[in-house]
């Protein structure tokens, strides 16, 4: 349906750190509107549906780094990957207090978050 291009239906909540909320506002590869285009929208809850569904599939060694203080993705749901999960190797890490959902490209984590994953990925290889 064209109209799910162009309709927006999920509000977005602002980052309460400006330079934080400017660093997602001005990412290419986020939308930045007040709210979420239906079909993204959409498509995103189809494929946490499926995936919720297939957890106890996910057998391979996975790593998941997240923020309580996420203001996109619920922390829960971290939490019940790692329940649910039936890998053996599987490691969830919070990052330094401060960061929000750019985990990556937030100042008080991007170092942090780059230097675990590679630890990670070395101690398996």
């Amino acid at each position: 349906c064209p109209c799910g291009r162009r309709l927006r239906l999920i509000s977005m909540a602002k980052h309460p750190n400006p330079l934080i909320q400017k660093t997602f506002d001005e990412d290419p590869l986020t939308d930045s509107s007040s709210a979420m285009l239906v079909g993204p929208s959409f498509a995103s809850m189809v494929f946490c549906n499926e995936l919720v569904n297939q957890l106890d599939k996910l057998a391979v060694p996975f790593l998941a780094l997240h923020a309580r203080a996420d203001n996109v993705t619920d922390f829960e749901s971290s939490a019940l990957l790692m329940e649910r999960a039936i890998s053996n190797d599987k490691t969830l890490l919070e990052p330094p207090a401060g960061t929000s959902h750019n985990i990556f490209g937030e100042e008080v984590s991007g170092a942090w978050a780059r230097e675990v994953t590679l630890e990670w990925l070395r101690q398996r290889t």
